[in-house]
């Protein structure tokens, strides 16, 4: 009897081991086709689908909502600093010089033009025209280096507009003097404290509105008109020979109309006077040098550098905060 029951529970235990191995079998193959199937584990494919879905979403954007770069470009929101005086029209009013042409009251404040901001100093252009300076002399090829208007402006002008106090605030700058392509050479680069905008940087400061023609893709320089390029001369810059030229109906809307309307000049420039004003570029020779015309026109032809008064002068210059 105890035999028969011995031999019992062994076979029970045999049965229960293969089964055992059998299960197991199965859930391997099981196990083994399903990663070959591309299928994983409902807790690894949780944690996979949370990896995923955490990166962000790529913004994208429309031509208007675009983001504009980082670039040093010009920017009416400057940061001045409370110790410059800024006018109600926005204009930074800083340093004295004679501009009513009544000499016997004095010098007046002048007013400067926010080109840009450059962080740590102000890029600034004076709002009128200045005086009328020679820029070189007759039948001599110059260049701004060599210009009597680079002379005039870092010692007659420099030291007459400014106080000893305000000249700490001008800083001595490397300006780049680059050749316009198909002109003469500008010369090489020269350390100013004040200077005539070149013609890069005009273009740069006032974008044209209307373009009358470029160079080829090896050179983006323009010639072209922009309203904000018009300048009006102070009586005082107005007492030789500037050349002036009041904008009248027939001008507006004669020969000269057509780009000046294209240009998006408003009618309300009609009977105001306007005058050129220099450059620092070499113009087409090297007694030429490239100016702004009366009508807002940056002609990079240039005109004649010669002993003349006819074109005026807007300083430029740096200040630091």
């Amino acid at each position: 009897m105890i035999k028969r029951i011995a031999i019992l529970m062994l076979s029970v235990v045999l049965f229960l081991g293969m089964t055992a191995c059998g299960d197991y079998d199965e859930y391997v193959d099981e196990v083994e086709t399903s990663v070959d199937d591309g299928y994983y584990p409902a807790e690894e494919e949780t944690y996979i689908s949370e990896e995923v879905s955490d990166f962000p979403e790529e913004k994208s954007y429309t031509a208007e909502e675009e983001p504009e770069p980082d670039e040093d470009k010009p920017s009416s929101t400057a940061e001045v600093p409370s110790w410059l005086e800024v006018n109600d029209e926005g204009y930074v009013v800083f340093g004295m010089y004679e501009q009513d042409g009544d000499e016997s009251n004095g010098p007046e404040p002048i007013e400067w033009q926010i080109l840009s901001d450059e962080g740590d100093s102000l890029l600034l252009l004076s709002r009128y025209v200045l005086d009328d300076t020679i820029y070189g002399y007759w039948a001599t090829e110059i260049t701004w280096e060599t210009s009597n208007m680079r002379q005039w402006l870092n010692d007659d002008f420099y030291n007459n507009a400014f106080s000893d106090d305000e000249k700490e605030l001008i800083p001595t700058v490397l300006l780049s003097n680059p050749t316009i392509h198909g002109m003469t050479s500008s010369g090489n680069d020269t350390e100013d404290k004040i200077f005539c905008l070149s013609a890069e940087e005009i273009a740069e400061f006032f974008p044209f509105t209307y373009t009358i023609w470029s160079y080829d893709d090896e050179d983006t320089m323009l010639d072209g008109y922009c309203p904000d390029l018009l300048a009006e001369a102070t009586p005082y810059a107005n007492r030789d020979y500037i050349t002036r030229t009041i904008l009248d109906f027939d001008y507006y809307e004669g020969m000269a109309g057509p780009p000046l309307q294209k240009a998006g000049f408003s009618p309300d420039v009609i009977d105001k006077t306007f005058c050129a004003w220099w450059t620092r570029t070499a113009g087409i020779e090297g007694t030429n040098t490239a100016y702004v015309r009366y009508d807002g026109d940056l002609n990079l032809y240039g005109d004649y550098n010669g002993e003349h008064r006819m074109v005026g002068v807007r300083p430029a210059m740096y200040i630091m905060k």
